[in-house]
């Protein structure tokens, strides 16, 4: 059995039509999309009704939560801050329909001994590293006996050994940060009998029309989404994470009123120019 994992699309359409293109032409028995689908990049809502067109497992991550329940009590009070100004704009797009349909995502998809989730079995929010204690993954993935266990989230590659499982992070298809530029998604082959068979993986590494997808980050692109837009294009450009460091270096000063978030990204710009 094959099985494509993609996760983190961020309304990266290029990307998306891309890694679908090349996962048609390699021929798999299923697709998973693991959680946001949405946000960050322009398109969306092409890119929702793309996935929703497959027929195949959608899965929630913390960007869709991050829509369907914006401008309603379930939101974090943050979320009326400056630097998720696109949040509304991103939200613009659904219809009522959508955001149901959003909200109806499962959090995991499972295939026999394999679990598939957007960050983990308990949240849509849970990140995982080299140095996460086993513990705490027990933690997060408890309730599951699947040996193989895949997730994206963290949009780099992660493989992770624990208690005989196998834990995979999958990169991202439409932001990947960790200094690749291409399309990437992970392709699963499950070999031997359904009794003994073991899942194995492959990183898929796609080329796109990544300069379509940055000229849709135009200025209208910038206007609806403030300043965080223009960190989040040089994300794409560099395939590195610029808006974390951004966050940890300005945040305090911005929530302090001693600089304004839009001062703050061209100072973070102009300063991690050099070292992109």
């Amino acid at each position: 059995m094959r099985v494509a994992v993609i996760a983190d699309v961020h309304g990266n359409f290029e990307a998306l039509r891309a890694v679908l293109a090349h996962i048609e032409q390699g021929g798999v028995d299923e697709i998973v999309v693991a959680g946001d689908t949405v946000n960050i990049s322009p398109h969306s809502k092409a890119c929702w009704d793309l996935t929703q067109a497959l027929g195949c497992p959608v899965l929630r991550g913390n960007h869709e939560l991050y829509i369907y329940t914006y401008d309603t009590p379930e939101a974090d009070p943050t979320w009326a801050e400056e630097r998720f100004k696109g949040l509304a704009w991103v939200r613009g797009q659904f219809s009522a329909d959508d955001l149901k349909a959003m909200r109806r995502l499962p959090l995991t998809y499972a295939l026999p001994d394999l679990l598939v989730t957007h960050a983990s079995a308990r949240s849509v929010f849970d990140s995982v590293d080299e140095g996460t204690p086993a513990q705490t993954l027990r933690e997060l993935f408890a309730g599951t006996s699947a040996a193989f266990i895949v997730r994206g989230h963290n949009h780099g590659w992660l493989e992770r050994a624990w208690d005989g499982r196998t834990l995979l992070t999958v990169a991202s298809c439409g932001l990947p940060l960790r200094g690749r530029l291409e399309a990437q998604y992970a392709l699963l082959t499950r070999e031997g009998s359904a009794e003994k068979g073991r899942w194995h993986y492959e990183k898929q590494f796609v080329p796109y029309d990544r300069d379509a997808a940055l000229t849709a980050m135009d200025a209208h692109y910038m206007e609806m989404m403030g300043p965080l837009g223009q960190v989040f294009k040089r994300e794409l450009a560099t395939g590195k994470n610029h808006t974390l460091p951004f966050l940890r270096q300005y945040l305090p000063a911005i929530n302090r009123g001693e600089v304004t978030l839009r001062a703050a990204v061209e100072r973070f710009l102009a300063r991690s120019g050099s070292s992109d």
